[in-house]
């Protein structure tokens, strides 16, 4: 298709340029605000068009290179050639048009995020895709922005140091495994910011298949994979646990043991953030019980039981609670853990909490606010505590509240995923 140029007005939600053209609105992958840019269209759709940048003409200020020489192939990162700053002011806007297109009152001024924190070396989690190609050649690293390609990597500026070289590490070790053309992913987890400790890795291959067994060669090449990495690896095979220099089956933070697979917030520095702020705002214990619906392994209950509240968590996956009841039990505090699927059922007395602290999917909580909406003041909750990775579900279940006769007080922006257009936000209702 023919270039054409493009000035872009605005960045979209998901944070591409926003041009017009012809009468039509194109959004455009890689163009800034105010830039003049050459780009070509990709994609046409009935009320808008979409296209890449070929070449910037005219740069914006906040326009910066890239630190990975992968970006714009690899589909991990969608805002690198954004100045952080930026990025978090973009992502401010995003959370507060959210709340005014769905009419919320919200306060006059987002709390932003700390600036302090970094933008690189800060994702403790991730998954590799796996291609088993011609030749014996495997291919490992982040699938592509735009397509099913799976952009192979030596290295990852985000991933903390613990992990930044294990893509071409693993790649090197999985080439020689049996299991190797079983693979279709591996999910990676550092237990730390990069500092002793260990890392897991939960091999995962295709559905339906047996797990191949590890051969003497295959552990050999794991037990190098750990002394390369300098530290012990934990190989998960579809559950199955074993060992490669002395590793620990369990992740431990913030008083929270987390089993292999449960889910774990990828940016250790902003979830620590961010649990502080839901204690913040939880206040201190009344003597009344506090609820943490999508509880997953407890990592706002166990702060909150820590700090003197009696704490019920639920959450749908009753993996992720295993043994958080019992761990309670054996360190005094009062915490319960109850499986339940929150999406469905809402058996519990929602009136007997003060304060209910919720994080769910990016789904969000519709089922759940409702049933808080249509208790009578007076008799339901007086505080609410919203932790969301998704501000159009946060709007929406934020209009139901305001609908009840909640208002929300405090709305603020944790980074939690730089270097994307991802946005984590916390909303406090009180009603």
């Amino acid at each position: 298709m023919a270039r054409e140029v493009f000035t872009p007005v605005r960045l979209s939600d998901d944070g591409r340029g926003i041009a017009q053209a012809d009468g039509k609105v194109v959004f455009v992958r890689g163009a800034l605000p105010g830039e003049t840019v050459e780009a070509e269209r990709v994609a046409a759709h009935r009320r808008f068009d979409e296209a890449e940048v070929l070449t910037v003409q005219e740069a914006a200020p906040e326009r910066v290179t890239p630190p990975c020489p992968r970006y714009g192939e690899c589909g991990g990162c969608d805002l690198q050639h954004l100045e952080l700053d930026a990025q978090r002011a973009h992502k401010v806007v995003v959370l507060t048009e959210a709340l005014r297109r769905a009419k919320v009152n919200a306060p006059a001024e987002l709390e932003a995020p700390d600036p302090s924190l970094t933008g690189l070396a800060y994702r403790r989690r991730a998954r590799f895709s796996v291609h088993w190609g011609r030749g014996g050649r495997l291919t490992l690293g982040f699938r592509e922005g735009k397509g099913h390609r799976i952009v192979g990597l030596r290295q990852c500026p985000i991933l903390v140091s613990a992990l930044t070289e294990v893509p071409g590490q693993l790649q090197d070790a999985l080439e020689g495994l049996t299991l190797g053309p079983w693979l279709t992913h591996v999910d990676a987890v550092a237990d730390d910011a990069g500092t002793g400790g260990w890392c897991r890795l939960a091999f995962r291959g295709r559905r339906g298949e047996p797990v191949p067994l590890l051969e003497a060669e295959d552990r050999a090449r794991l037990q190098g994979l750990a002394q390369s990495l300098g530290r012990p690896v934990l190989a998960d095979l579809n559950g199955v646990l074993e060992s490669f220099g002395d590793a620990a089956p369990e992740f431990r933070e913030g008083g929270v043991t987390y089993a292999p697979g449960a889910f774990l917030q990828a940016n250790g520095a902003v979830n620590a953030a961010l649990r502080a702020a839901v204690l913040s705002a939880v206040g201190a214990p009344t003597g009344a019980p506090v609820l943490d619906a999508f509880a997953g392994a407890g990592n706002f209950a166990w702060a909150l039981a820590e700090a003197g509240h009696e704490v019920l968590a639920v959450e749908g996956d009753g993996r992720a609670l295993q043994g958080l009841k019992q761990r309670a039990e054996a360190a005094g505090l009062a915490l319960k853990a109850q499986p339940l699927d929150l999406f469905s059922e809402l058996p519990l007395k929602l009136g007997q909490f003060e304060t209910v602290v919720l994080d769910p999917p990016r789904a969000g909580a519709d089922h759940l606010c409702k049933g808080l909406a249509a208790l009578r003041k007076g008799r339901r909750p007086k505080r609410i505590v919203y932790v969301s990775c998704a501000p159009p579900t946060l709007a929406r279940d934020a209009a139901t509240l305001q609908g009840a006769g909640y208002a929300l007080r405090r709305a603020a922006v944790f980074d939690m995923f730089p270097q994307t257009h991802h946005v984590e936000g916390l909303a406090v209702f009180e009603g």
